[in-house]
């Protein structure tokens, strides 16, 4: 199948100089389409998210965090799971060609709707496929190649798309009181309604219905557990109980 470059740039708000890293960065291995397989632009994307992301969260949202709490911080957002989540709520995954995807693909919708029943929330019972994440890393490194690997000019496209979703991710208070991750489940799943604005930030593209029922926030990982023992004061991003009854 042939990839709607335009549809794509329309979605990560980018126009490519050169549409063929764009062609690369969604061509699934083995590739055999007549583009090379994204594998390698994964490889470098890898890279330059975690860098633009850390530079995120050091600069302009945690500068008060020790090096410590802005290492769990960034693995706590920055993994596959994250990162399919974009791609989900993105759409991205609809544009990939290549031979032999049919079971990806399927994975995929699989996964989306299982997002969009559980309204898009940022945390899910169900882990994102690898799949997804690397269409992410692709992307992000076809753009910052596009760029002639300038990291100035590639921040801000790529914090645009993803840190929104990532931010919301660990700043999620009840009465004042840091919850995330494992949080959730050592205290019987707390059920935790996210703001209508936040919740639109996740979805711009998206005309689901804002989350207006309940909805565990359940995440995963020990960054995300240890984030929540220490119980920071940070300063981003402050969601109110709305339910008085906890389980």
């Amino acid at each position: 199948m042939a990839i709607d470059i335009k549809k794509v740039e329309e979605i990560i708000d980018y126009k490519f100089k050169n549409k063929k890293l764009l062609e690369e960065a969604l061509t699934h291995p083995p590739g055999n389409t007549g583009s090379p397989s994204y594998e390698r632009l994964e490889f470098l994307g890898d890279a330059v998210i975690g860098l633009a992301i850390s530079k995120h969260f050091f600069w302009d949202e945690h500068y008060d965090l020790s090096p410590n709490d802005l290492t769990r911080l960034r693995s706590a957002n920055v993994n596959n799971d994250k990162l399919a989540r974009v791609a989900a709520h993105l759409g991205l995954y609809h544009h990939v060609q290549g031979t032999n995807i049919s079971d990806s693909l399927e994975q995929a919708e699989k996964f989306e709707k299982e997002m969009r029943e559980e309204k898009w929330l940022v945390y899910g019972r169900e882990k994102g496929p690898k799949f997804l994440a690397d269409i992410v890393e692709s992307i992000a490194a076809a753009i910052y190649v596009d760029l002639n690997f300038d990291m100035q000019k590639l921040y801000p496209v790529c914090i645009f798309k993803v840190s929104p979703l990532l931010s919301i991710c660990l700043s999620v208070y009840i009465d004042e009181e840091f919850i995330a991750s494992k949080s959730s489940k050592l205290k019987k799943n707390a059920r935790i309604y996210a703001a209508d604005a936040a919740l639109s930030v996740l979805r711009p593209k998206r005309e689901t219905p804002v989350n207006d029922g309940g909805g565990d926030y359940e995440t995963e990982g020990e960054d995300e557990e240890e984030l929540h023992d220490q119980k920071k004061k940070w300063t981003k991003t402050i969601y109110r109980k709305r339910d008085e009854g906890l389980d």
